[in-house]
């Protein structure tokens, strides 16, 4: 339209050559969009549905002109990967941080919580998983009612996000390590089975070295080399409030990871 002001509130598409009636759609307003118009269509199939449709030719130059500039606009603000529709990543660079008049502090804090509220945190339990194909989760950090783990049947749980895509990072969201401890009523170990989920296990139900030797038997059956993550256990202190790696060798948490990123 920027270039074809006069055809501003017409049904308008931009395709092959239509007096030769020969060419498809490549793109449309909505104006033709909402006639039947649709991307990919032949063009005496877009006409036949909208004969007043008004057919441009495609400029490459312009094409090629747009595709650079925005190139340029998401290069320098931000870089969204995506996989079956889901962001799978973003990175920001430092110097747009000056522009933004953010500090990298406030950033990370920002991104933790829109995380947590576009692919909120979810338990998922086997024996549901095993029954229940539409099972979605549990809210256990929203339900009111009285969310009641068994510590003393418990044989760990699933922990992801509603996406459960790149759901390892649920456990470092704001108040899940916390809100888990106090549901276990202890401390616990983490076992990060892939990028997607994490096992959480209380404390006082296992041996850590059991977990190791079950969870490299795991990573080794059943996750891909894109998924891995770790092949280290790691553990939630419940009264210091942080993540560590646990060190099989001292049988000690030697390397602290702080939930809150002021820390």
């Amino acid at each position: 339209m920027l270039y074809h002001p006069e055809h501003a509130g017409k049904p308008l598409a931009v395709g092959g050559d239509p007096e030769a009636r020969h060419g498809i759609v490549l793109t449309a307003n909505y104006i033709a969009k909402q006639k039947g118009v649709k991307t990919g269509q032949a063009l005496w199939q877009a006409k036949s549905a909208c004969p007043d449709l008004v057919v441009v030719p495609p400029r490459m130059d312009l094409y090629l002109q747009f595709s650079s500039m925005l190139r340029e606009i998401y290069g320098e603000y931000l870089r969204l990967g995506r996989q079956d529709g889901c962001i799978s990543s973003m990175k920001i660079r430092k110097d747009i941080l000056k522009e933004w008049k953010l500090t990298e502090e406030e950033v990370w804090k920002n991104a933790v919580e829109n995380t947590s509220l576009m692919t909120p945190p979810r338990i998922y339990r086997w024996e549901e998983l095993l029954v229940t194909p539409l099972y979605s989760g549990d809210d256990f950090m929203n339900d009111e009612k009285l969310y009641f783990l068994d510590r003393e049947n418990f044989a760990g749980l699933c922990l992801s996000t509603a996406l459960r895509t790149n759901g390892a990072v649920a456990v470092f969201l704001p108040g899940v390590a916390q809100r888990l401890a106090d549901l276990l009523n202890d401390s616990f170990y983490i076992v990060f089975t892939s990028i997607h989920e994490a096992m959480i296990h209380a404390a006082q139900n296992v041996y850590p070295e059991d977990l190791i030797k079950v969870m490299h038997d795991s990573i080794k059956e059943a996750t891909s080399e894109q998924d891995f993550l770790t092949d280290k256990l790691y553990f939630y202190n419940r009264n210091e409030e942080k993540i560590a790696q646990y060190n099989p060798k001292t049988a000690i948490i030697d390397v602290h990871f702080p939930i809150n990123p002021e820390e």
